[in-house]
Parts: structure tokens; sequence; C-alpha cells
């Protein structure tokens, strides 16, 4: 790999809610030991209520760490969004506070970043728990990306890493419940940024089922396909818009159908005939992983292992 000069400082941002001792160990450590040495790593406590939090990472007594502490639970937009009004650096990577990067992530990244002239890129990852481990793939190219975005959100939130410009020019996240990243890149394609994706494994994604996506599927699923059609018709979303949708009665009404239907799926999910008619509801979700697929067997990801999924 080629060697860089530490003359470009990354900061990374970490919002710290309810992880436990073990996972908030693990992730710091792989962020503090990284070889690309040039960073800032900005950890937001959005859960004051418990203090042992603040007591455990001003432990590491590193000056790269810059702690800040939420007056109360104000949730992951605000918070990161916090942390990118105090952050210094040229470039800017996410980082969940249960997950363990590997530790040339950021030097390989950035390395990437600058040889395919990209604004933001993310990468492959490797979701786990104690039971399995699964490789999660993603198109590299920026074309395919821009392409299957219309569909899905492609770039896992977790490996973001991106030049600083973008988030000042997009400033920074919208509230958008459970959104907030599909928007953002929405939002960069639609102002010609160019995203990719490395195609290497760079992070370990902890699989939780507590997880408050896990929690919010239903939710999170029906305001993706909002912003997709929106996005496939080219049109600009205003977040105001988007919460009026979200806080309609129409909507809660979406989420309570799809959560009965995924019900009705997972108890009947061994019957042949109805799967047959699952599949009229679920075309959405089926055209996406065939749209999804077929840009991955293009790009020549190893898509032919049983254990391997298309994120």
């Amino acid at each position: 790999m080629n060697i860089i000069p530490y003359e470009e400082k990354i900061s990374v941002i970490m919002s710290v809610y309810k992880e436990n001792r073990l996972e908030l160990k693990q992730s710091i450590e792989s962020i503090l030991n990284q070889t690309y040495k040039n960073i800032e790593f900005i950890i937001i406590i959005d859960y004051p209520e418990e203090t042992w939090r603040k007591k455990f990472i001003e432990n590491y007594n590193d000056s790269r760490i810059k702690l800040l502490i939420n007056a109360k639970n104000f949730g992951l937009t605000y918070s990161l969004n916090r942390a990118l009004g105090v952050a210094t650096g040229q470039y800017i990577a996410r980082m969940d506070a249960d997950d363990i990067s590997m530790l040339n992530r950021l030097e390989k990244q950035l390395i990437f970043l600058k040889q395919n002239n990209c604004d933001l890129c993310g990468s492959y990852m490797l979701a786990f728990n104690d039971f399995s481990e699964t490789i999660y793939y993603y198109p590299t190219k920026s074309k395919n990306i821009k392409k299957l975005l219309k569909e899905r959100n492609c770039i896992a939130h977790p490996t973001w890493f991106g030049k600083r410009e973008l988030f000042v020019a997009l400033n920074g996240y919208r509230t958008i419940f459970a959104c907030e990243d599909y928007d953002f890149l929405i939002r960069a394609i639609q102002k010609n940024y160019k995203l990719c994706n490395v195609n290497e494994v760079l992070l370990k994604y902890r699989l939780s089922n507590n997880s408050i996506s896990r929690s919010n599927f239903e939710k999170q699923e029906i305001i993706a396909n909002f912003l997709s059609k929106k996005f496939k018709k080219n049109q600009k979303i205003s977040e105001e818009e988007v919460n009026r949708f979200i806080n309609s009665n129409f909507f809660c009404k979406k989420v309570e159908r799809l959560k009965q239907y995924n019900k009705l799926r997972n108890k009947y999910k061994n019957s042949f005939v109805l799967n047959l008619l699952f599949l009229n509801f679920s075309y959405i979700q089926f055209r996406k992983k065939v749209i999804n697929k077929c840009i991955l067997s293009i790009e020549g990801a190893n898509n032919d292992k049983k254990n391997n999924k298309f994120y």
C-alpha cells in the first residue's frame, strides 16, 4: 500500500448512547490504534444519565479525544451535527460506538479517496454477532452507486469517510427519522458529488436484536421508499415535507400494514403458496434486491458464497 504523510487531519465523529464497556473499549481502541495517526476523535455522549461512560473515556488520557456531553438524549442526528460543528480536520470519518474499525481503515480510505477523486467513500463491512459473521457487499463505482441509490442506501453509514467540504456544503445531516444518512447521500448526488465504496472489508459491524434501526424497521423502510420515489423523479425535497409525511395519518397506516404483513410473512414463511401471495406485497423489496445483485455481479463482487449478503 502507498505510504502517505500525516499532514492532513482526519476528524472521526462518534455518538455514544447505551453501549456497554466491552463495546466501547473495542470501538474506541480501534480508532486510537489506527495506522494513520493525525486524527482528532470527537466523541459525543448522548446518554448523560449514566456517568460511567464519561469517566471510562476520560481514562484513555489521549489528547486526540474531544469529549462532549449532551444535556440530554437528543438523538444521533443532533449529536453528529454537533460533532461536525467542532471538527477541524480536512476529512470526516464516521464511527459507531459498538463497531470495530480495521486498524488500517482510515489510511486505506484516504488513499482510495485521493486516487479515485471521490468526495465520500464507504467500504464493505463484516456483520457479526456471537454466532456468525457475514460480509456485506456494496457497489464500488460512482455510476453504479448513483443508479442503486434510486432504489436503496448502498454506502453503509458507519463506514463513511469524506471531505469536510462536502459536509459543510450540505449543512450536515437533516433531521429525518432513521434515514438521515440516505437523505444525505441523495442530496450529495443531486449536487454532483462523487461517491464510491472501497472493495474491501474495513469495518466490523456489530449486529444487535435491540438496535434502534431494527426496532424501527418498518418506519425506516417506508421513509426510505418515500425519499427514493422523490429521487427517481429528480425532485428535491425539503426536511419539512418529509416530516409532514412522517407525522401524517397516511404514514401511520402504512407502518401498521407493513408490520402486520411482516408478522404474517414470518409466520407462514415455509408455505410456498402463501409466499407466492406475499410476493405481490413485497415487490418493491424484491425489485431492490434484484437490481442490487445485478450491479454487484457486473462489478465482480464475490456473490457466490452462501453466507454473503448484498446489503
